[in-house]
Formats: structure tokens, C-alpha cells, sequence
């Protein structure tokens, strides 16, 4: 991180695009942003590697991060039985419907296999939100295009 934090900006993003280049097209929000938006996003992504077993989200906690799923599977599971309620994939974006209504998650996210996973946090969303007006266009209409995944979830009164 240190390494990749002292290169020129120009740089990073080469390698950001680079490495993204499959989440860039697999997740409808980068479809829709202007490539100006899209570079600030990808600037902006945190990533995180979780092995098989690990905890992604809690259930419980507010959400204070929209995750991005880049490679992996990983369980959504809820109560202590552990009920699995779905499966989140390479493409899939999750965690918010609790950061966007403060909610507080009513599930897990345990990674199932190896995951690899952009993070944008609150702080990063603000500032974007702030610096590009079009970004509040852009999580409208990817709100509206939900994808039934997380459509059902939330009929189950399932948040991550």
C-alpha cells in the first residue's frame, strides 16, 4: 500500500484500471458513471482479501462501506442457526442498503471461497458525492435497476 500510495496519480489509475478491468464491467455502477466519475471511484476503492470462513459484514453493525465483489463467493446468513439466505458473486455490490438508510444489517456476509473485495467507505462516498453532482444520478438509476438478488433479500427484511 505504501509503494502503490508513492506512485504519481496518473500511474495508480493506469493500475487501478488495469486490475478492475472486470469489475469495471461487471458492476452496474461504473456502466453509468462519466469516466471522470469512474477514475475518482477506482482512486477511491479500498481492496480487501478474505480467505474462506472470514467475516465480511456483521450482523448487527451499521453499514459505513458499499463493498464491491471483485472475485469469490460468499454467504449471506442470519440468526444463530445461520440460515443462508443467498450467495454473492463476482459482479455483486452489497452493504448499501444499510449505509444508505443507517440501518443497522440484519445478516452476515462469510466468505466462502477466496474474495477479493473493493471497499468504498463513507468518507470517500461524501467527498465523491460532493465533487461530482452526477454521482447522486448515478446510485438513482442504479437503485432503480436493482438486481433481484438483493430485491428479494430485502422482501425477507434481510439489510447488509
Amino acid at each position: 500500500d505504501a509503494f502503490f500510495n508513492d506512485l504519481p496519480g496518473s500511474l495508480r489509475l493506469q493500475i487501478l484500471l488495469h486490475l478492475t478491468r472486470d469489475l469495471v464491467d461487471q458492476v452496474p455502477l461504473f456502466k453509468y458513471a462519466s469516466t471522470a466519475l469512474k477514475n475518482r471511484l477506482l482512486m477511491a476503492l479500498k481492496l480487501q482479501t478474505y480467505a474462506p470462513e472470514d467475516v465480511i459484514l456483521h450482523e448487527g453493525e451499521v453499514g459505513k462501506e458499499i463493498l464491491f465483489m471483485s472475485n469469490g463467493k460468499a454467504d449471506i446468513t442470519s440468526g444463530e442457526d445461520g440460515k443462508v439466505h443467498g450467495v454473492l458473486d463476482a459482479g455483486d455490490y452489497f452493504g448499501h442498503i444499510s449505509f444508505i438508510l443507517r440501518e443497522r444489517r440484519t445478516a452476515t456476509v462469510r466468505a466462502n471461497t477466496y474474495c477479493e473485495i473493493f471497499i468504498l467507505t463513507s468518507e470517500d462516498f461524501k467527498l465523491i458525492k460532493k465533487d461530482y453532482p452526477e454521482f447522486s444520478d448515478v446510485m438513482k438509476r442504479l437503485s432503480s435497476e436493482k438486481s433481484g438478488k438483493i430485491s428479494a433479500l430485502v422482501l425477507e427484511k434481510i439489510i447488509i
